[in-house]
């Protein structure tokens, strides 16, 4: 299965039953694990509305800070506090951020289904099976903006916003953000053929 986390500022994944699995810092950015089950994240960004760009390995500073290259433009910064992940872009030139976020794959025996949120409290939300492909981006781009009974009467299985879960056998992953300044967060699910796999961007 794979997944797409897209977020602003704060980002949280826990596995439950525990209340916060092994966070740590990696060359790809971060992994988290807890028993069998683990989480490889990468940040990654988006310029002018157009293809995301996954950051180059990155540089740990100590055991809670690290810096991730994105070429000539500058670098994200991440920084894991008390099982929080914050993500910060620095340039080095004048550039229009469109989204900041991670990226990546993941092993969670057992998952099948996910919830997704809907973007107001009177959306359709709920628990819905795991989609069995990544949705075309034209897709995706119109669930994302759509407002009003177009997205009140969403079906959900692009994405869900703010936050989502995702029940596995032995253990479950519950994750989003905790505070958004600019961009709206929002998770997207899929299931990889033949594999148990989860996260992409």
């Amino acid at each position: 299965m794979r997944l797409q986390i897209f977020l602003w500022t704060f980002f949280y994944c826990i596995f439950l039953p525990v209340s916060y699995a092994q966070v740590i810092l990696s060359p790809q950015g971060i992994q988290i694990r807890q028993g069998s089950s683990w989480v490889h994240l990468t940040p990654t960004i988006q310029f002018n509305l157009e293809t995301w760009k996954q950051a180059g390995e990155c540089l740990q500073f100590n055991r809670t800070t690290s810096r991730c290259p994105l070429g000539e433009v500058g670098h994200i910064q991440v920084k894991i506090q008390s099982g929080q992940i914050r993500l910060s872009f620095y340039a080095k030139q004048d550039a229009y951020v469109s989204g900041i976020g991670l990226q990546g794959t993941a092993y969670l025996p057992g998952a099948r289904a996910f919830l997704s949120n809907g973007l107001q409290s009177w959306s359709q939300s709920g628990v819905i099976k795991l989609p069995s492909k990544k949705f075309p981006a034209t897709e995706l781009r119109k669930a994302l903006t759509a407002l009003d009974q177009k997205e009140e009467h969403r079906k959900g299985h692009e994405f869900s916003w703010d936050l989502s879960f995702i029940k596995g056998s032995q253990h479950s992953i519950f994750l989003g953000a905790l505070s958004a300044k600019v961009f709206r967060t929002w998770i997207q699910a899929y299931q990889e053929t033949n594999k148990q796999q989860l996260f992409h961007r």
